[in-house]
């Protein structure tokens, strides 16, 4: 054989053994993002949160949301008050993705309502900050971690509610690599320089807001969440649309605006036109909708974690309130 017939040979076998390596990689990532996710995120993850959810049997009733819902909602304590008007055991769950937009509310009901069972009661959670048009948070990641199980109807809805990312989404779905290195990565980073960014949600639900926190933590979300504010029609359609997809497939439907401390000052006249707008809409569906946000004391700190969540103090103290949101659904 000659040089070149070696040569030859050697660049096949290598190529098939970088191929071996690359199809090994996939699942390795897979896995080792998983685990990195629930360490960074203690749970909080969008993997961890539906992953938990599928899981497990539907409950009677599902709280979905953003993070307010995730850390406000004590399901523990509104399945016991609901248990105990009921006569009857009642199952409450929670779907909590942090940040989420009302397109990825949409998208998550889209997964809840297309198993073949339900949950009876379904409780959406809305937020003012997801419906600024010029707030445009990138869910590509997110659309990854809700894919499992395969559902194509799922996949033809992410790729239109990603369209910006479509190609970066494909990519992701048909080599997991390129989804999970960002998460490895962040891993990795982690593990050679461990700090206490690296595990944020550890210690959400006994922290205690203080005013130097309540203070930066507001300048921080009018900057984020409401700089350049317009109401988006298409938001406000979003939301239309997971509601009309619990309605459609048989569960009973509630609206919920969570607790917030200081956020209504920011911009009274935008808090007032997205609260005239949320309550139209669930008018025009029939639909009850229960403002709570002014219904958590500002001044007793000691119930918030900072001034768009509450602590397990805070949650605890409007469980009974949120059983009834539930219990009003229609």
């Amino acid at each position: 054989m000659s040089a070149a017939d070696l040569e030859k040979v050697f660049a096949q076998r290598s190529l098939v053994v970088l191929l071996v390596i690359a199809l090994a990689a996939q699942p390795a990532s897979s896995y080792i993002a998983k685990n990195v996710l629930g360490h960074i995120d203690q749970g909080t993850d969008t993997w961890s949160l539906w992953s938990t959810y599928a899981s497990n049997p539907a409950p009677d009733v599902l709280f979905v949301g953003d993070s307010r819902v995730r850390q406000d909602v004590d399901t523990s304590a509104i399945a016991r008050a609901l248990s105990l008007d009921s006569g009857q055991p009642t199952s409450v769950a929670k779907i909590g993705i942090s940040n989420a937009d009302a397109a990825m509310l949409d998208t998550v009901v889209y997964r809840v309502m297309a198993a073949s069972v339900r949950p009876r009661t379904v409780v959406i959670a809305v937020s003012e900050f997801a419906f600024n048009e010029n707030y445009q948070p990138d869910r590509t990641a997110d659309y990854w971690q809700l894919s499992s199980p395969f559902d194509l109807g799922f996949m033809e809805l992410a790729l239109r509610r990603d369209r910006a990312h479509e190609a970066r989404l494909s990519a992701g779905w048909a080599v997991p690599l390129v989804a999970n290195a960002p998460i490895v990565a962040e891993g990795v980073q982690c593990w050679l320089r461990p700090d206490p960014t690296c595990t944020p949600a550890a210690h959400l639900e006994v922290s205690r807001m203080s005013p130097e926190e309540r203070s930066l933590v507001l300048s921080y979300y009018a900057d984020l969440y409401l700089r350049d504010f317009v109401f988006s029609a298409v938001e406000l359609a979003d939301i239309e649309s997971a509601a009309r997809r619990v309605q459609s497939g048989g569960s009973h439907l509630a609206l919920v605006i969570l607790p917030v401390n200081g956020i209504v000052e920011l911009d009274p006249h935008l808090y007032a036109e997205y609260l005239v707008r949320i309550q139209a809409m669930a008018a025009s569906m029939r639909a009850p909708l229960v403002d709570m946000h002014a219904s958590v004391p500002e001044a007793d700190w000691s119930l918030w974690v900072d001034p768009s969540h509450l602590n397990r103090a805070g949650a605890a103290h409007i469980a009974n309130a949120l059983a009834q949101v539930a219990a009003s659904a229609s």
